[in-house]
C-alpha cells in the first residue's frame, strides 16, 4: 500500500500525529473543541 501511494504522490501520515494540536492559521478556533490536524484536513468528520 506504502509504495502504492508513493508511485502517485502522496504521503502516509501517522495516526497520531492527526490528534496533536493544530496551532496553525485558519478558522479553526471557531471549534468548540481543540482543533487538531485531523479537523485541519477533514473537517468535523
Amino acid at each position: 500500500m506504502e509504495r502504492a501511494l508513493d508511485e502517485i504522490g502522496y504521503v502516509s501520515v501517522p495516526e497520531e500525529l492527526l490528534g496533536s494540536d493544530y496551532e496553525g492559521p485558519g478558522p479553526l478556533v471557531l471549534f468548540e473543541a481543540r482543533p487538531t490536524w485531523w479537523t485541519r484536513f477533514f473537517g468535523l468528520v
